[in-house]
């Protein structure tokens, strides 16, 4: 995405700086025009108050497929599998799980874990749910699965960790902006948002083919 951001961002006639801080100091940021944009962001109709996002829906980064990555030791495959469809329709009738899963700080996808009495607090990043999750202390843990596989390359504990077929939800990605700096360059920034549908198939098909050459190697 910083590659895909930093070309869009050439062809706008704009240079990009990227300023790395947690998620919702990252929201709070834009909000008050300390920062002018960020990413990734799933639309919702609360953040559409706060942030410009581009009209077109088409004008959007990637498309974010969360996923449940779980302990294939200790993880029930049916269950995972039954969860994760129950989760993208937002409709959860299984049992309550032993321990819970853990998801992201912020994100649409931990909210709705929350909603359903799913979501095990405190458990918002990857490497510390993989820990729980050997110790069978942790029935998963929801990220995206391209984020996700990233992150398990790295982490020689994660040998265990697989994730489920089925997508638990499924949303497309934004960069929006502080509305008011959003008025002062709207022509830069709607040209930004206009060259991300073309340049974003070059970089889905690069994404998938590195995927597949890391499990391949693995």
């Amino acid at each position: 995405m910083v590659e895909l951001i930093n070309k869009a961002g050439q062809l706008a006639g704009f240079t990009t700086r990227f300023v790395r801080r947690p998620w919702m100091r990252c929201q709070k940021m834009v909000s008050l025009g300390q920062a002018h944009s960020l990413f990734a962001m799933i639309k919702t109709p609360n953040r559409q108050l706060r942030y410009q996002f581009p009209r077109n829906k088409n004008n959007y980064l990637f498309r974010g497929d969360y996923v449940i990555f779980y302990n294939k030791l200790h993880g029930n495959f049916d269950y995972i599998e039954q969860l994760a469809q129950q989760l993208n329709n937002n409709e959860v009738t299984l049992p309550l799980p032993k321990f819970g899963f853990g998801g992201p700080t912020g994100y649409v996808i931990t909210k709705r874990l929350l909603a359903h009495g799913l979501l095990t607090k405190n458990v918002n990043k990857l490497p510390n749910a993989i820990r729980l999750m050997n110790k069978n202390r942790l029935d998963g843990f929801l990220i995206d699965k391209y984020i996700g596989l990233y992150q398990l390359q790295s982490n020689k504990d994660a040998q265990n960790i697989t994730h489920s077929d089925t997508v638990a939800y499924s949303d497309l990605w934004y960069a929006p902006f502080n509305k008011q700096f959003y008025e002062k360059h709207k022509k830069e920034i709607d040209k930004f948002w206009s060259v991300l549908p073309e340049l974003r198939n070059n970089f889905e098909q690069r994404l998938i083919a590195d995927t597949a050459k890391q499990q391949i190697d693995k």
